[in-house]
């Protein structure tokens, strides 16, 4: 090694042009990937609102992101949306809760 840095960054991205996933390669060859996922992806069927934030195209924020460091998890983030009086019965983010591993959500 001449001393010399280097990063390189690959995107992967779903069916409708959203970042899947980002994947970091630095110099030392260590790895740091951050998966994104949405409310038009199938892994967020079951998540409470998907179907009606994907029916109303409010599909830009990712309701969950996973970061892997050396394919290790290191952090976890879901975004919680509501629609209740609170809200006016409008769709909107509630809750952000994020944990950085061992810990979970």
């Amino acid at each position: 090694n001449n001393g010399s840095l280097s990063t390189s960054e690959n995107y992967i991205y779903n069916a409708k042009g959203k970042i899947r996933s980002s994947i970091t390669t630095n110099s030392k060859n260590e790895t740091l990937q951050t998966d994104n996922f949405y409310a038009s992806d199938n892994e967020m069927t079951s998540s409470p609102f998907a179907l009606e934030l994907k029916n109303k195209n409010m599909i830009n924020n990712p309701l969950q992101t996973q970061t892997y460091k050396g394919g290790n998890k290191i952090s976890d983030q879901i975004n919680i949306y509501d629609k209740s009086a609170a809200t006016s019965n409008l769709l909107s983010l509630k809750n952000v809760y994020a944990a950085k591993f061992p810990n979970s959500l």
